[in-house]
């Protein structure tokens, strides 16, 4: 690691190098309760789909940012 890049050691053992720019931003979160999520809040829910239609969630993430990715999304959360 240096000023300009990270280097990532990958799930099957190889290693990629990202290079930072003036445009990089970090993201860090901290953990949450449901008290933390409002009508209104920016969601993104992750875990299993239910044959109802409901999802149980294994992950609720406030605030979700997901740039880059051209098919994501995130929902704001109502009543």
């Amino acid at each position: 690691m240096d000023d300009k890049t990270l280097t990532v050691k990958m799930p099957d053992g190889t290693s990629r190098i990202v290079i930072l720019s003036q445009a990089t931003t970090f993201n860090k979160s901290t953990e949450g309760t449901k008290s933390d999520v409002t009508v209104g809040s920016r969601v993104a829910v992750f875990g299993a789909n239910n044959p109802d239609g409901s999802v149980t969630a294994q992950t609720v993430s406030l605030n979700p940012m997901f740039r880059g990715v051209s098919n994501a999304s995130s929902s704001a959360l109502s009543r």
